[in-house]
């Protein structure tokens, strides 16, 4: 309700720029949804609207442009895609292994690691399935010609890194701690994106 408010304030005002502060935080899904609107709107009426979330997937579907902030500087800025480009993602795959999980997985992401063109792979059990997605340095094509070492894992598809996952390549290739990641408007929070939509 509040932040819904404060943007029709905004918009009798007529700004050339919206701050926005978290500004789904605390609404159920189908007002979420109306305030996006409301900002994808503003936008394509050229208002400016700069915004703090530590929320990715509202900073991926909002923003045209993601800065991550620490200690006040900017340690990373541009699109998702571009982000993923500075980190040297190339694409994420993911799999499956009908292996036993729980025996399974330290050994699988362990075998996983070592190949040529893993940034990152994370394992996850559910239902008795291993979940796989593993970041690759390597174009697709580069990548299918890899090996994969482990017996009984079937690649089920290939997309383009998530912002969350772009974030958190950020953070552990800049060796810093996510903890020390902080908003521009609560330089004392964890972490946080600064998106910027033009």
């Amino acid at each position: 309700m509040w932040q819904r408010l404060h943007i029709a304030r905004s918009l009798v005002a007529r700004t050339d720029l919206m701050l926005l502060d978290e500004p789904t935080t605390g609404l159920d899904p189908e007002n979420a949804r109306k305030v996006r609107e409301i900002i994808h709107a503003l936008r394509d009426q050229g208002i400016a609207i700069l915004l703090t979330t530590h929320e990715m997937s509202e900073a991926e579907k909002l923003a045209d442009t993601v800065a991550v902030i620490n200690h006040g500087n900017i340690i990373a800025q541009g699109s998702v895609q571009q982000l993923a480009s500075l980190q040297h993602i190339d694409h994420v795959t993911m799999y499956a292994y009908d292996g036993e999980a729980s025996s399974g997985t330290p050994s699988v992401k362990e075998e996983l690691q070592k190949l040529d063109g893993v940034l990152w792979c994370d394992v996850f059990e559910s239902h008795g399935v291993l979940n796989i997605t593993i970041a690759w340095s390597k174009t697709l094509s580069q990548e299918r010609n890899i090996k994969i070492p482990v017996d009984g894992i079937t690649r089920l598809g290939d997309r383009a890194a998530s912002l969350e996952e772009t974030y958190l390549a950020i953070v552990q290739n800049d060796n810093i701690s996510a903890s020390n990641i902080s908003s521009a408007a609560t330089p004392s929070s964890s972490p946080s994106l600064l998106p910027l939509n033009k």
